[in-house]
């Protein structure tokens, strides 16, 4: 008989120990909950009757709240920014992949407010010698976006990922992928604008120039076109063919483009890649118009790949301006000056 007191003692204790536990989680969960709904949503297992209404990853993930979405704050709360990195209150739709090949292959897209019909779009993509650089800072976004523009600042593969002409590749599936996705986004399909500086500068004059061909369009999206209408160029590299003795003539030792190509761009070995490489092989009359705009004391891309550019673009009929700039060497402040500038090249070509 004591035996049997000890094992019904023993028997309910642990049911009040198992008891207590259960209770304790249970009130901490709630406090949590109450105390912070969002997070709740996200830890609540989708059931098969929420399933049709409830989809975690388009939590502003289109960055786009509808009216349902406006409704329940669950879904769509007020500030996006701390639960979702694609959506921030400034209206740009952050880390949108236009192809799944690389981690790298994503665009931040800046929508201006307030434009009635569709929207011109201008392409940024950022310089670093092929090797690093970032989609942000979106440059000079603030001054397109009050002038009318949605502004797409590109990531690509780095050189130190895969070489050429991977980053070529990447930087026509971006423009594609803007195309395919227009009508979501109240984009102009016909009005395409690219600009960018040293790097950047020479993907969007490739953009320029080879529209009218295919040899670079690989992936996704291949029914739309990898074409821009008006390119501003900032001293930007054009012909690997001669930019070794260009710099030579300077006495400059960059080489940045050889990382990219995997090959020396001076040796015999590289000369077939080298001018496959360069925009200016690629001139025709049916090209973006052209405004290039480069500092005559650059030490890095010699002033003279823009002035030789400049010159094949006018032979070629292609509407084409260019800005010396006596004082500025490779970027710098006196570049930003330009903005308006930009702005009145842009409109004329985007706007008419």
């Amino acid at each position: 008989m004591k035996n049997l007191n000890k094992i019904i003692l023993i028997a309910s204790l642990v049911c009040l120990v198992v008891l207590s536990y259960f209770y304790f989680n249970y009130t901490k969960k709630t406090e949590e909950a109450s105390a912070d709904p969002f997070k709740q949503s996200l830890d609540k297992p989708i059931t098969n009757t929420q399933a049709n209404t409830q989809k975690p990853e388009k939590l502003c993930g289109d960055g786009i709240c509808d009216e349902k979405e406006k409704a329940d704050q669950n879904l769509c709360p007020t500030d996006c920014k701390s639960i979702n990195k694609t959506v921030s209150q400034s209206g740009v739709l952050k880390d949108l992949p236009y192809a799944s090949v690389s981690s790298a292959q994503k665009l931040d897209l800046y929508l201006p407010k307030n434009v009635s019909g569709k929207i011109p779009v201008i392409i940024q993509i950022h310089g670093g010698g092929f090797e690093a650089g970032d989609k942000s800072p979106a440059l000079y976004s603030n001054e397109f976006l009050q002038n009318g523009y949605a502004v797409a600042a590109i990531n690509y593969r780095l050189s130190k990922e895969v070489k050429y002409p991977a980053a070529n590749q990447d930087v026509k599936s971006a423009v594609r992928w803007l195309r395919a996705n227009a009508d979501k986004y109240n984009l102009d399909s016909n009005k395409f604008g690219a600009i960018g500086g040293s790097a950047g500068g020479y993907f969007v004059s490739f953009l320029g120039t080879t529209g009218d061909t295919k040899d670079f369009d690989v992936g996704d999206n291949l029914n739309y076109s990898s074409s821009v209408q008006a390119v501003i160029d900032q001293f930007g590299p054009v012909n690997f063919s001669t930019i070794g003795k260009d710099r030579a003539e300077i006495g400059s030792s960059e080489d940045v483009e050889n990382g990219y190509l995997g090959c020396l761009t001076t040796s015999s070995d590289c000369a077939k890649l080298a001018a496959k490489a360069s925009p200016v092989n690629y001139i025709s009359k049916n090209d973006a118009a052209f405004f290039i705009i480069h500092g005559e004391k650059d030490d890095q891309i010699p002033i003279k790949q823009s002035n030789e550019f400049y010159s094949l673009l006018k032979n070629a009929g292609v509407p084409v301006e260019i800005t010396r700039l006596p004082n500025a060497g490779h970027g710098g402040a006196e570049f930003n000056d330009y903005v308006d500038e930009y702005i009145t090249f842009f409109d004329k070509y985007l706007k008419k």
